[in-house]
């Protein structure tokens, strides 16, 4: 079984080869290790062999692993929903932020943003793909949200977050980038982040133009139960 340096390795060697297939940018393709429900022992495996981005998805686990590593230089990023009681604790422990789909929330982290007077990158979450297991602005609300969110002083909005259904057709994958993507270049001159793309499609991501790609246990391996 190969070890978490060597798939960071080859993670990093596709998401490289990847670029130039699709004639994207060389480097233009962050990698975000998502550590939901790893080990510490994991992270520091990762982050020892050159990976310092990683994503969370649930506070209070996320809250152990940056006291752990408050130490490090580590970007951490906020990948799961957010409830308005915790968006004191994001706001001060996290330098990005995904998942912004509702007004309330972009509100509350600018105002605990402000009292630190250090602006917190954030991301709008668009559902794609119309399911209601997953959350997300519409794209029909979309526009009014990015209007709103900007208008704060201490929030950056970089761009979007999607998470769209899952398909093995590397065709069918990229169409359901689609709608994120074109979302995306209506605000090209203001955005800079396109989150798409996971360990099962994040070749497709980049084809279409993903920015940041989210992979968790194609570089961790099996989450811990």
């Amino acid at each position: 079984m190969r070890s978490i340096p060597n798939r960071l390795q080859a993670i990093l060697k596709n998401i490289r080869e990847s670029e130039q297939h699709f004639n994207r940018p060389k480097n233009s393709v962050k990698l975000l290790a998502v550590s939901k429900k790893q080990s510490v022992d994991s992270i520091k495996q990762a982050y020892e062999s050159g990976q310092h981005a990683f994503g969370e998805n649930y506070l209070q686990e996320a809250m152990d692993k940056i006291h752990y590593f408050s130490e490090e230089e580590i970007s951490w990023h906020f990948i799961g929903k957010i409830q308005s009681n915790k968006t004191l604790a994001i706001a001060e422990n996290f330098d990005w932020v995904h998942t912004i789909e509702r007004g309330k929330i972009a509100f509350r982290l600018n105002e605990h943003r402000a009292k630190m007077k250090k602006v917190l990158n954030v991301l709008i979450q668009v559902n794609i793909s119309g399911e209601e297991s997953k959350s997300g602005v519409s794209l029909e609300a979309f526009p009014k949200l990015v209007a709103y969110v900007k208008a704060f002083r201490w929030l950056k909005l970089r761009g979007v977050m999607g998470m769209p259904a899952q398909y093995n057709s590397f065709e069918l994958q990229c169409e359901s980038f689609a709608p994120l993507t074109k979302a995306m270049n209506l605000h090209r001159h203001k955005f800079d982040s396109l989150s798409i793309g996971t360990s099962q499609d994040y070749k497709a991501a980049i084809a279409v133009g993903s920015t940041m790609v989210r992979i968790g246990e194609g570089l961790f391996g099996p989450r811990q139960k």
